[in-house]
């Protein structure tokens, strides 16, 4: 029968986090009951530029350094936006702002600004972006090598902590999209394409909205998408409940067996999470329609214990968010999820949670959901 191996929030950035991985991938084509036809990889595929195999403490100390640089350039930013009244040059990113000070020497600096302490604060946000850009490049690079030796389809879906698309004026894609490209990136607002697998049509929905992202990522790889509700007036009346949803709109073009968004719909394993309502309105609306997609596969919350598991949207649709792959900075690695599909690959049978240790590379099962039309049945092992 069809299989999908299911991973959230592996959060790639150290050592321990790669040779799990590849431990897994390995055990899974040894082990019959494991071994996939298609893997997916949901959320956060690194844990941001700024967690690595250096000591914890360095690495905190680097990131706050960047997070108070940034604060202060976008103040400068917007004191120059409200200051000139041509902000032709102000409202660049951040990173082309820092250049152009960087090449003037500081001399385009506000009056009353410290030039030289100016110019210091932009080389180290410039030195900052660049080395983020290297360091997420290598992540997705070595990410991308170990999917691909597994000689399995694979897609992969960015969450908030990743660089979607962002991609310095000068040298190799450093970004989700320009590594993985779009044959598996499942993240295209712009198509909604419907992947073909092995288990039926996948379509995605990333993150991340940019207030949610940590501020000592770089501004520039912040992705600027998801949802808003607008407020708007029509013939006198006020209307505040006016949706703009990105994942509300890839998944009602697309209508695809299996939709992977990085967030929850409302009400459903989103303990700490921003859940999406265009999902929740989707999902809703497939169901009355008769059109549901066969399952819902999350990531944001992995973290949290109390989103790990399976919870029934409505008429057989099951959203699933399997706990975190990779824990950064940890020795202890988290958990995965194995989708048994129907013979023919059009309906979910089975999902078993299973534990990942790291230190021995073994495999224990954790939870066993066999899902039923009238809901799953639950087995745990702990």
């Amino acid at each position: 029968m069809p299989r999908l191996l299911y991973l959230a929030e592996p959060r790639l950035c150290t050592e321990i986090g790669f040779r799990s991985l590849e431990s897994l991938l390995k055990r899974s084509e040894e082990d019959v009951t494991l071994r996939p036809n298609v893997i997916i990889v949901n959320g956060n595929l690194s844990a941001g530029p700024f967690v690595t195999d250096t000591k914890e403490e360095v690495a905190r100390k680097e990131a706050e350094t960047f997070a108070s640089i940034k604060e202060d350039l976008k103040a400068y930013r917007e004191q120059a936006r409200t200051t000139i009244s041509d902000d032709t040059n102000y409202g660049l990113s951040l990173y082309n702002l820092c250049k152009q000070i960087v090449d003037s020497r500081g001399s385009c600096a506000l009056f009353g600004v410290n030039r030289s302490t100016l110019l210091e604060i932009a080389k180290i946000y410039i030195k900052g972006v660049e080395e983020s850009n290297r360091r997420m490049r290598t992540t997705y690079e070595r990410l991308q090598n170990i999917l691909e030796k597994s000689g399995r389809p694979f897609f992969v879906l960015h969450g908030n902590l990743d660089n979607l698309s962002y991609e310095l004026p000068s040298g190799k894609p450093s970004s989700v999209a320009g590594v993985f490209g779009s044959t598996v990136l499942l993240h295209n607002p712009e198509t909604s394409p419907n992947f073909d697998s092995p288990v039926g049509s996948v379509v995605g929905s990333g993150g991340a909205y940019d207030n949610l992202t940590p501020v000592e990522t770089p501004d520039e790889f912040v992705s600027h998408i998801g949802e808003r509700v607008y407020r708007e007036v029509k013939a006198g009346v006020e209307n505040i409940g006016t949706l703009w949803s990105e994942p509300g709109r890839i998944f009602g073009r697309a209508k695809a067996d299996i939709v992977v968004s990085y967030m929850p719909p409302l009400e459903h394993l989103d303990y700490g999470s921003a859940p999406s309502i265009g999902l929740t309105r989707y999902l809703d609306s497939a169901c009355r329609e008769g059109n549901a997609p066969k399952l819902c596969l999350c990531a944001q919350g992995a973290l949290d214990k109390r989103n790990i598991g399976i919870s029934r949207f409505d008429r057989g649709v099951y959203v699933l968010n399997p706990g975190s792959f990779g824990v950064p900075n940890t020795e202890s690695m988290g958990t995965f999820a194995v989708i048994d599909f129907s013979e023919k690959g059009d309906y979910p049978r089975r999902a078993m949670i299973y534990s990942f240790d790291q230190s021995d590379s073994s495999v224990k099962k954790r939870t066993e959901f066999r899902l039923t039309s009238s809901g799953p049945v639950i087995k745990n092992f702990d």
